[in-house]
């Protein structure tokens, strides 16, 4: 047990703070890339003023290419309501990044609870078995990240640069203009990106914004992830230390089995506020994700449906590459929601199915505390509202298609 063991070698010292680098760097990275990264409270002022400058900065670029491409939708003059539905999935995106982007930025301090319980978990490891465990669900979280960010920004990117090769022709005075087609629509009335260089302005900007799209869908998933990961690596230890407790009885005084049980009543507790800390970081960009993944894909179906009739090919493929990476995004927080859910019954059901009638009477009685907390499921919520599991995920795929069931039968 970790709170009997004072003296750690030094070498293991040194493994044990390697892997926790490892790990808080991984979050570090993706919480600088859109200037999230919780500043500490002795920074200087000229670190905290430029901190507060980028993460304006990243607000405003996001606000303006939302308000472009919100006038473009529902103030300029389309030629039919396809062209105009088209558009609308870029404007949900953007619009959706930007109410995460404000969640994240509200909840700060939240991801820095986060952060500092898993440098304080990786500090107090004592354990060679334990060390195991944490390193072995903080490898799955890791990768899950990594993953995430990598498929996003690369999805993204690659669509931008797809777009701005496209090209359509105009006629200025009776000759025919060959012209490139920016990522996203933008609103002509308030600077005319067709020529430049107004265009490569406008270009720089999108590719920009939609970085910032992406590395907030990133943060969003890969954060959960890790964060989630790591609990569930702690509820993993608990189990393990609920046997050794039951094998060290018949060794060990009874007031050192009363200690050790006690660390693992402590430790059960801290774990609950990890997971209360990850709720209030996420619960709210969650939410965002859920209900404007659902409308997203709505109108990427509605979208298939016309390129298909219009035998766009390479329009449907685009639009199911988009579809994909949304679906992916919903079915990844909802599914390691549910591993955090399951792990944590584990616990309970450890309590019960380890040997407690071997314990002496008052240590047997102390492990119906974590039984009885653990009669109360922990599960994140999105808005505190929509429990994350599988069955949401289905739920959220089901609305989708009865939205776009729905717009047909409106359109038509």
């Amino acid at each position: 047990m970790g709170d009997l063991v004072d003296n750690r070698e030094p070498l293991m010292v040194n493994i044990y703070l390697a892997d926790k680098d490892r790990n808080i760097r991984l979050i570090r990275w993706l919480l600088k890339s859109i200037c999230l990264w919780p500043r500490s409270s002795n920074a200087s002022i000229v670190d905290r003023v430029f901190s507060e400058l980028s993460r304006l900065t990243c607000f405003s670029l996001l606000f303006i290419t939302v308000l472009s491409i919100g006038l473009d939708v529902f103030v300029e003059e389309h030629e039919d309501v396809n062209s105009m539905m088209a558009n609308i999935g870029p404007f949900i995106t953007f619009l959706m990044a930007l109410l995460k982007y404000t969640c994240l930025v509200l909840h700060v301090d939240d991801i820095r609870n986060c952060v500092h319980c898993i440098e304080l978990d990786w500090n107090t490891v004592r354990s060679n078995k334990d060390h195991e465990v944490m390193l072995r669900d903080g490898k799955i979280g890791r990768f899950m990240a990594i993953f995430i960010a990598a498929f996003m920004h690369s999805s993204v990117q690659s669509y931008n640069v797809s777009r701005c090769l496209k090209e359509y022709i105009i006629e200025v005075d009776n000759v025919n203009v060959s012209l490139r087609e920016l990522p996203y629509p933008f609103y002509s009335k308030i600077l005319d990106a067709r020529f430049s260089p107004a265009y490569e302005i406008v270009s720089i900007m999108h590719f920009v914004s939609s970085f910032i799209v992406s590395g907030v869908t990133s943060v969003n998933c890969g954060l959960m992830a890790i964060f989630v990961m790591h609990a569930c690596g702690q509820l993993k230890i608990l189990t393990l230390w609920l046997d050794d407790i039951v094998h060290d009885s018949d060794i060990v005084d009874d007031k050192i089995v009363q200690r050790k049980l006690g660390f693992i009543v402590e430790h059960h507790l801290r774990v609950i506020s990890f997971v209360s800390y990850i709720e209030e970081a996420i619960y709210l960009t969650c939410l965002v994700e859920l209900v404007g993944g659902s409308l997203t894909l709505c109108i990427l179906g509605y979208s298939s449906i016309t390129a298909w009739n219009q035998d766009e090919t390479e329009s449907i493929l685009t639009y199911c590459v988009i579809a994909l990476s949304f679906t992916l995004n919903i079915f990844i927080i909802c599914y390691i929601a549910e591993i955090l859910s399951e792990q944590y019954k584990r616990v309970g059901l450890a309590t019960y199915m380890t040997e407690w009638y071997r314990l002496p009477p008052k240590t047997a009685l102390g492990l119906l505390l974590i039984n009885l907390r653990c009669n109360f499921n922990v599960n994140l919520n999105a808005g505190k509202m929509i429990e994350l599991s599988l069955y949401t995920f289905g739920n959220v795929l089901k609305a989708s298609v009865a939205y776009l069931n729905m717009l047909r039968q409106v359109i038509s």
